[in-house]
């Protein structure tokens, strides 16, 4: 319980800088056609399709030019200009969305798994972990299973391995 109290003093703020675009994007990605994420009251149902629109409606891309130009900030342009990003941004926007509606988030970064090689000299298979590996993502809370990962970023990092995923760079 005390941690729990912890965890709703602590993962529930947005900061004033940024509170205008994410209202704007979780207006945006309520009344999506199609999707029925305003009426939705299960907050793990919600945050699922809030990382399934993210996934769907931006770009993956390392080149795209978000800048803290004009009158938006960096993730303001990610949300409504490019809509184009890094996992960060990614990461940032569901992250501070999710806070917004009074669902504990938390900004999380590391390393993904690396790829998979075969080492014939010692017959045993090897990763490698690299600076490509760096990776952001989103963890939400739940009371009863603690931090739960989401990564809103589609095909989960910058190696742009899996599925059908395109990274532009």
């Amino acid at each position: 319980k005390e941690y729990d109290n912890y965890v709703y003093d602590t993962y529930l703020t947005v900061p004033e800088s940024e509170k205008a675009n994410i209202d704007r994007f979780i207006e945006l990605f309520e009344s999506a056609e199609g999707d029925y994420a305003g009426k939705v009251t299960d907050s793990f149902v919600y945050t699922y399709g809030m990382c399934e629109y993210l996934r769907t409606h931006y770009e993956y891309s390392l080149t795209a030019d978000n800048t803290s130009a004009g009158n938006n900030t960096m993730l303001g342009n990610f949300l409504f200009e490019t809509k184009q990003g890094h996992c960060a941004l990614y990461a940032s926007a569901m992250t501070l969305a999710l806070r917004e509606k009074g669902i504990p988030a938390r900004y999380i970064t590391g390393f993904t798994t690396g790829e998979l090689d075969y080492n014939s000299d010692s017959g045993m298979y090897e990763k490698t972990i690299n600076a490509d590996s760096l990776h952001a993502w989103v963890e939400v809370y739940d009371n009863d299973f603690g931090w739960i990962p989401f990564d809103p970023t589609g095909f989960g990092g910058n190696n742009g391995s899996s599925g059908n995923a395109q990274q532009t760079t």
